[in-house]
């Protein structure tokens, strides 16, 4: 598994609000409790079905909701 993302800001609040499988959907309410969205998935090379894990963390880096996409 491989960070394929982190951003913070406008970037994160819309990256954050997509839906599946572009996006975690997380609510508006999570997303205003964020500071950080990180991306981290599979490559298209590794053996066995793509995902990403979309993580959504406060100022101290903990961790306050996650979704689980499969694709890529």
């Amino acid at each position: 598994m491989y960070l394929i993302d982190r951003t913070n800001g406008l970037d994160m609040a819309r990256w954050a609000s997509e839906p599946p499988p572009i996006g975690p959907s997380f609510s508006d309410a999570q997303i205003s409790s964020a500071d950080t969205l990180e991306v981290w998935g599979t490559s298209c090379s590794d053996p066995g079905p793509d995902f990403s894990i979309f993580l959504l963390k406060d100022t101290f880096e903990r961790v306050i909701a996650s979704r689980y996409v499969e694709g890529y």
